[in-house]
């Protein structure tokens, strides 16, 4: 019996031995899992206490044939975390230069060769008639009268006047991202473009096209937009187009469209427009708007940022106003950061800060 028992204490110690191995073994992986953990977390926060920074990442001419003076706007279509981008070059003249962000290589052309403003519908004398005083608010409504035109050719047609063809005059271009710019040309329409890669075509002319998402006329009924100061353009996911004009006299214009399918089938659109002028701040020198067009931000000349909330008339259903920078730098740019979450906020003293909205209880 007692070579038994000392075979059976044998095997026992080692069971033991190798479960106190196994447990020493994971325990060691969880702790080393939690380290790792750690250090993860803490690279991926740290550099939210540091200083931003500016790095190149290309730098070169513009191509041949394309002067600074010709310019009406610049873009970079490029990744986090990626420096071969591509960099777009807008000319006054309606062509879209894609550039190699590394080498200054031409990768393509396209031309807007057409009237961005054409698609002001049969008639739009319904929206643009009201004239309201300041700081009030006027809106009408219209149904089956589009002001704005949804999905247009790749390619717009030339505008002829007087018998001549003449070149669309580019005025202003804001990126928006995903591929999307808002377009204002100096005739006071706008477009909304889609600028998109062929897939499996060659590098080279062609490889881009320009889809249009949405285009206001110049002059909606009564009201011309040709002096406007700034404007934007936006599409929602549910077709509703809305556009943002600053006038000289800094009141600013909304018109809005929407599109419903009826019980029948039938498409029913539906236009608002609203005029107001915000009173107490200094002039504006910069907008934006949100991807939805249901927050619209400016950015004034005495270093105040101003936020609009719309509701689905286009009126002013919330606004906020807050000093931005207590030396009265003024605010120079806004831009919205991925998500439309925050505002990007750039100033005259070259800085650049990020702002987002708190909901007070």
């Amino acid at each position: 019996m007692v070579p038994m028992k000392i075979a059976s204490t044998r095997k026992a110690q080692r069971r033991d031995r190798i479960a106190r191995w196994v447990i020493t073994l994971g325990g060691v992986t969880v702790i080393a899992s939690v380290a790792m953990i750690l250090a993860l977390i803490t690279a991926v926060t740290l550099p939210l206490f540091q200083s931003m920074r500016a790095e190149p990442v290309g730098n070169f001419r513009l191509p041949k044939g394309i002067s600074a003076a010709d310019v009406a706007g610049l873009a970079i279509d490029l990744e986090l975390g990626r420096d071969d981008g591509t960099a777009l070059v807008w000319t006054k003249a309606g062509r879209l230069t894609m550039l190699d962000l590394r080498t200054g290589e031409v990768q393509g052309r396209v031309q807007l060769t057409g009237d961005p403003g054409s698609a002001g519908g049969p008639d739009s004398s319904a929206i643009g008639a009201a004239q309201p005083q300041e700081g009030r608010t006027a809106a009408s409504r219209a149904s089956g009268t589009p002001i704005a035109k949804l999905s247009g050719p790749p390619a717009m047609s030339a505008r002829r006047h007087a018998g001549e063809t003449l070149a669309p005059r580019l005025r202003e271009v804001e990126s928006l991202g995903g591929s999307r710019y808002s377009l204002a040309w100096a005739d006071g329409s706008a477009s909304l473009v889609e600028v998109a890669g062929q897939t499996g075509a060659p590098t080279g002319p062609g490889h881009y096209s320009i889809r249009t998402l949405a285009a206001f006329p110049g002059k909606i009924g009564a009201l011309s937009l040709a002096t406007a100061r700034l404007s934007l353009v936006r599409r929602s996911d549910s077709a509703t187009v809305t556009r943002v004009v600053l006038l000289p006299d800094e009141r600013i214009c909304l018109f809005r469209q929407s599109v419903q399918e009826t019980p029948l089938g039938d498409q029913e659109v539906t236009n608002h427009h609203s005029v107001w002028r915000e009173n107490g701040i200094g002039d504006i020198r910069t907008m934006t708007m949100d991807r939805d067009g249901t927050t619209l931000y400016a950015g004034t000349d005495d270093g105040r940022l101003v936020r609009w909330q719309l509701n689905d008339e286009g009126e002013v259903a919330h606004r906020e106003i807050v000093r931005a920078f207590a030396d009265h730098r003024a605010v120079t740019a806004l831009a919205m950061v991925l998500g439309d979450v925050s505002l990007a906020v750039g100033d005259s003293r070259g800085g650049l800060t990020t702002w987002f909205s708190l909901r007070s209880e």
